[in-house]
């Protein structure tokens, strides 16, 4: 490795190829064993080893090494990308995916965050091309092909959770408790309109003051979940029991048909005790077990010269 003039070693400058083969090098190597990648963002002992053995094969002849190059590398992305994540959740900022960098509401924004975090200087009005490798391989979320939430979708995020709650907030109780007059929602965030059956307050000669106006808001809110909640208890109620009623009545119909089937297999022996032949024996069974009415009817005739008299009546399709 060369050598600068005061016996330190030079830097050595990455070109696009080696980051691009680096960067789907190690992709590859999470991809094929997510062992390799800690739930932290960081890789096990050994990993850089692997990537140089494969970037020597790549571009033979090459000085890069595990350490100090690969190391340093990987160590200066996962600095750019943990900035990008804090600036990205912070107030006034925002991200333009398709640019690939962050999005500044002002001035005075980012020079109080660069006060705060003076890393990340320079780092405005940047493209960042790799960050969603950065996101695949330094995200918490091991690298299996999925990614990890990414700056647009966290993005969109904290903005469904600061949105302005105007005409109300989203809540599964709350939206129970107006009877089903607004769509359930799809996403965080989702305003509802408050149906028209809803009591308004009447208005007021002056302007609320904003501490009242949320005050009532809240006290408003707070009916609605209690509604809610008293709503779903008695639905849920009404639910367990005509599933309590369902469950008996098939209960029931379950016990009627296990006992039928036992008592068909008794129709034949009863019927041997009749003066019958064989034959007409043979052929009141096939027909008193066809119809369940037919073998309670059976069974229910208690004298002997009633089931015979029955049966022969059976026989000759008078019933």
């Amino acid at each position: 490795m060369p050598k600068k003039s005061d016996g330190k070693a030079a830097r050595r400058f990455w070109n696009k190829r080696e980051e691009e083969f680096l960067l789907n090098t190690m992709k590859d190597l999470v991809i094929e064993n997510a062992m390799w990648k800690l739930d932290c963002g960081m890789f096990k002992g050994g990993f850089f080893r692997e990537c140089e053995k494969k970037i020597i094969l790549q571009f033979p002849g090459t000085d890069l090494r595990a350490s100090p190059h690969i190391d340093s590398k990987i160590k200066t992305w996962r600095k750019q990308y943990n900035l990008l994540q804090d600036m990205i959740q912070s107030s006034g900022f925002g991200w333009d995916d398709s640019e690939k960098m962050v999005l500044v509401d002002s001035d005075d924004v980012w020079e109080n965050y660069v006060r705060r975090v003076s890393d990340a200087k320079g780092m405005r009005n940047k493209p960042f091309p790799y960050y969603d490798d950065w996101l695949t391989l330094f995200g918490k979320d091991r690298a299996n092909g999925n990614l990890a939430e990414g700056p647009a979708e966290t993005v969109a995020a904290m903005v469904g959770e600061e949105s302005t709650t105007e005409q109300g907030y989203y809540s599964p109780v709350m939206d129970f408790s107006l009877g089903g007059d607004t769509e359930f929602p799809l996403g965080r965030g989702t305003e509802f309109s408050v149906p028209h059956n809803t009591p308004q307050s009447a208005p007021q000669s002056a302007a609320p003051s904003s501490s009242n106006m949320v005050g009532k808001k809240r006290a408003r809110a707070d009916d609605e979940i209690s509604k809610g909640l008293s709503n779903m208890a008695e639905a849920f109620g009404t639910f367990f029991q005509d599933a309590n009623t369902t469950m008996s009545a098939i209960a029931h119909r379950v016990g009627y048909a296990h006992d039928l089937s036992n008592t068909r297999g008794l129709v034949n022996d009863a019927l041997t005790e009749l003066p019958l032949d064989v034959r007409d024996r043979l052929k009141a069974a096939s027909m008193i077990v066809d119809k369940p009415q037919r073998v309670d009817l059976f069974f229910s005739l208690k004298k002997e010269e009633d089931k015979v008299e029955w049966v022969n009546l059976l026989l000759s399709g008078l019933v």
